[in-house]
């Protein structure tokens, strides 16, 4: 391991339990999901087909509101990240 690793590896483990930053809240709409795929050009169907992202099977879907009992993977039960 290089000494620039060790210190960067000292550094964040110095970190751990520390609060690094905070932002507000913001909605991920798939409105905004769409413009973001513009772009960068990555219009693959999980990001942009609604309707085939929302079926079973097709991974994690695409934006839609989630319902309060639903699995919730890192967004916020009001489906904002």
């Amino acid at each position: 391991m290089t000494d620039a690793l060790k210190k960067a590896f000292a550094t964040m483990k110095s970190r751990i339990g520390n609060q690094a930053s905070q932002t507000q809240w913001f909605e991920v709409s798939q409105q905004r999901i769409k413009e973001f795929a513009d772009v960068t050009m990555d219009h693959q169907w999980i990001h942009v087909d609604v309707e085939r992202a929302s079926k079973p099977g097709a991974l994690w879907g695409t934006y839609r509101p989630r319902a309060p009992d639903s699995v919730n993977h890192g967004a916020s039960p009001e489906g904002r990240c």
